[in-house]
Formats: structure tokens, C-alpha cells, sequence
């Protein structure tokens, strides 16, 4: 039987308002339901945050709905968002992914600005460290590649998490499957023309046949 996926207690306290990242993905479901398990051991009162970044037309709609459906479920406070990423990266000249991060993060500021939470969880993996060093490192960075992704972004209300940065996605996918949980698929994850897929789908598997702990290792560098 599949265990919950480990969160990171250290960075969760009693009595924190904290609003769930959640895109729809195994990841961001998978982060929700643990936090909601765990949530009377630690005293965490809960919300979902979802953002609609205005792409993938029909299929962005049935994400927040599938989200919004998900939160009622739960008995949790459901925050929408809907931004124009499209017209944000054509006016900034980025590319949609750095136009809807930018989006995405400035709503969760706000959200804390605002008093709806102190803290927002989002729920990049232990693989997510992993594709974010090797994809730093192949544009040269150094430094900047070995610092990967920080478990705790302090703002100047409130403060971001990521939990589950040292567990692995397939684990969190197993638990799912076990606990009969359903979750969305984002085609878009599948697109290799983009550097990150081609990075979690092609490079990563071929690090792996040399090195099984390849993912870890890179991770905790």
C-alpha cells in the first residue's frame, strides 16, 4: 500500500493560513490532499488558489472547474484567478511560461497582501529541483543553476513553501492511484519543442541509465 507522500514539517506551524497552489496536476492534487490529511495534526486552516492563465482554451476552463469541484469537495475556500498570459508575454516580450510564473506569483503576493493567507504552498517536486538545475546549467548559469529552487521565499507579507521539494513525482502519482484520487493532464507537458520537457523526458531518462539516483543527487547539489 502506497504511503502519503512526506511533507517537509519543518516548514509547516500550527494555526498557519495557507492558501494550496493548485494547478489541477497530480503534483498540486497530490500536495492538497496530503496537506488536508495532515492538517488537523499540525492545526493548518486551508484554502485552494487557482489561477485560469488564459491559455488551452476549453481545457483550462475544465481545470478550474475540475479545481473548484475539488475544493468544494474538501469543504475549503476556493480563490479563482484569470489572467491574459498571452497578451502579458507579447506585451513584455517573455515567453508564455515566464509571463504566466510572473502572473501566478504576483497574484499569490497579493493574495497574502491582502490577508487571505500567510502562506502559499506550491508543490514543486524533488524532480522539479532536478530539470530546474540541469536547465540553469545548460544556459550557463553556475551559482545561480546550483541554487535550484528554494524551499522558502520569504515576501514582505507572507511567505511561499514548496513541501514536497524532496519527494519524488511518481510517488506522489502512486498515492494518488491509491486513494483513488483523480487528477488533470496538461498536453502541454508533453510538448518536447520546449527545452523543460525535452529536459524531464529525454536528457533526465539518459542521465538515469548511468546513474538511477541522478534525480537525487542533482537535487540535493
Amino acid at each position: 500500500m502506497a504511503r502519503r507522500p512526506e511533507l517537509d514539517g519543518t516548514l509547516l506551524r500550527a494555526g498557519m493560513r495557507l492558501a494550496v497552489a493548485v494547478s489541477g496536476g497530480a503534483d498540486s492534487v497530490g500536495l492538497l490532499r496530503a496537506l488536508v490529511e495532515a492538517a488537523g495534526e499540525i492545526g493548518l486552516v486551508l484554502a485552494v488558489a487557482h489561477v485560469h492563465h488564459g491559455i488551452r482554451g476549453a481545457d483550462a476552463d475544465e481545470d478550474a472547474g475540475f479545481v473548484a469541484s475539488l475544493a468544494s469537495g474538501l469543504g475549503l475556500e476556493f480563490y479563482l484567478h484569470r489572467v491574459d498570459t498571452p497578451g502579458v508575454a507579447r506585451e513584455k516580450k517573455l515567453t508564455l511560461e515566464e509571463a504566466a510564473r510572473g502572473l501566478r506569483y504576483a497574484w499569490f503576493r497579493e493574495l497574502m497582501a491582502e490577508g487571505k493567507a500567510d502562506v502559499v504552498a506550491t508543490a514543486h517536486t524533488l524532480d522539479d529541483q532536478a530539470e530546474t538545475v540541469v536547465h540553469r546549467l545548460l544556459r550557463g548559469a553556475w551559482t545561480e543553476g546550483l541554487g535550484g529552487i528554494h524551499p522558502v521565499v520569504v515576501c514582505v507579507r507572507g511567505v511561499i513553501l514548496r513541501p514536497f521539494l524532496e519527494t519524488r513525482r511518481a510517488a506522489i502519482r502512486e498515492w494518488l492511484a491509491e486513494i483513488g484520487q483523480a487528477w488533470r493532464e496538461d498536453a502541454s507537458n508533453e510538448d518536447t519543442a520546449h527545452t523543460r520537457n525535452r529536459i524531464r523526458k529525454e536528457l533526465l531518462p539518459q542521465m538515469e541509465e548511468f546513474n538511477p539516483q541522478i534525480a537525487e543527487h542533482l537535487a540535493h547539489m
